[in-house]
């Protein structure tokens, strides 16, 4: 049920509703509430909750960054995200990023050393 409530939430892209998602987001949740979450701020639509997707992918350990980016894969096929995710994960060590990318928007950005 709570994650039918984040994804109803992010949904309604209402700025109050963000905040409860990005809230519950920093206070921890498992791994599939945590999804939900993620999920639920694409869904939104709105720059707020892109940048706070965008700063996961960019700053977050791995595996937190990769569940961000499979989340704003809703949004493949518009370039300007495209764009921001693949600048983002080349700046990023670690290969999970590189395949996140790859499965979801089709980009391979160059290997780091």
């Amino acid at each position: 049920m709570a994650e039918a409530a984040a994804l109803s939430l992010g949904q309604s892209r209402e700025p109050p509703a963000l905040d409860v998602l990005k809230n519950r987001y920093a206070a921890g949740a498992d791994e599939s509430l945590r999804r939900a979450l993620l999920a639920g701020l694409a869904l939104a639509r709105e720059d707020s909750a892109f940048e706070f997707l965008f700063s996961l992918v960019e700053t977050a350990p791995e595996k937190i960054a990769a569940q961000a980016l499979a989340a704003l894969a809703i949004y493949r096929h518009d370039e300007r995200i495209r764009s921001r995710v693949a600048a983002l994960v080349e700046h990023r060590k670690g290969n999970l990023l590189r395949q996140v990318l790859a499965a979801e928007f089709g980009l391979t950005p160059p290997l780091k050393p």
